[in-house]
């Protein structure tokens, strides 16, 4: 049995406790408790175990659990700070929401909109587990899902961008051919935004910017000739944002390893 099958062992009887009497303190103890945090790396095989119990059980009460998520996403920064055990409450609030929408579509419009939301969250982690919730929701709801996310683009918001940017940045979801396609088109559009400002001093720019320095390999991966061909286009391009994106994402070694010629030819490109 592995952690994440362990973990699924220990939440099924919680659970049943909580779906009978709707106390949620047990849950919430158990989901704390068991966070990992403080420290570096929150405890991922927990969320998933979770994720995967909301949706197997999503259609059974649907809005007492609805209204439960949104009680776990609904703890603030200031109740719920940055690497504070009690974080991995919304976190796990904010997958397992998407977990149920993949369950019970007629929430989609609302999940999005609570993505969309919590994509400005302070907490680094809130805004991984909304990218995580985009991936989510783009396995079942795809066409819905992905005109949303163009629609969020051009908003201008830079937190909203990255998380279009990490949510669309999947190897396991880039194998299917509309969204390889619609991720090229949604990380033109963000470029092509960061192009239109001048202004560009602030720490949600640079969030976005550090999340292109590896997005754009993810997707050149995928699609190595238009990934390429791209990436010299935005190098060419004289920004120097632009070209820190370009140059960040030739040192990841999905591109140095698979494509070593290809990388070589453009890193001299830029250095001419």
């Amino acid at each position: 049995m592995n952690r994440k099958e362990k973990y699924k062992e220990e939440l099924i009887p919680i659970l049943k406790r909580f779906f009978k009497s709707g106390e949620r303190r047990e849950l919430y103890a158990y989901i704390i408790g068991h966070s990992n945090l403080p420290g570096p790396r929150a405890n991922l095989e927990l969320a998933g175990a979770f994720t995967d119990l909301v949706e197997e059980h999503a259609t059974e009460d649907t809005g007492r659990i609805w209204g439960w998520l949104n009680a776990m996403m609904a703890f603030s920064p200031e109740v719920a700070p940055d690497n504070d055990p009690k974080e991995f409450l919304p976190f796990c609030g904010v997958w397992g929401m998407a977990a149920m929408t993949s369950a019970c579509p007629q929430f989609l419009k609302a999940a999005l909109g609570k993505l969309k939301a919590l994509s400005e969250d302070k907490r680094w982690r809130i805004r991984e587990a909304v990218a995580l919730g985009i991936q989510k929701l783009l396995v079942k709801e795809r066409a819905y899902t992905l005109k949303a996310l163009h629609s969020w683009v051009g908003t201008g918001n830079w937190l909203i961008m990255r998380a279009v940017a990490a949510g669309v940045a999947e190897p396991i979801l880039l194998k299917q051919r509309q969204i390889a396609k619609a991720s090229f088109e949604l990380h033109r559009k963000i470029l092509s935004t960061i192009l239109s400002y001048e202004e560009r001093n602030t720490e949600a720019f640079r969030i976005l910017r550090k999340a292109l320095g590896y997005t754009l390999s993810v997707i050149t991966e995928s699609e190595p000739a238009k990934g390429f061909s791209y990436l010299d286009e935005l190098a060419k391009s004289g920004d120097s944002d632009l070209r820190w994106i370009v140059n960040e994402n030739l040192k990841k070694n999905r591109l140095i390893k698979n494509f070593p010629d290809e990388v070589k030819t453009l890193k001299r490109a830029m250095e001419k």
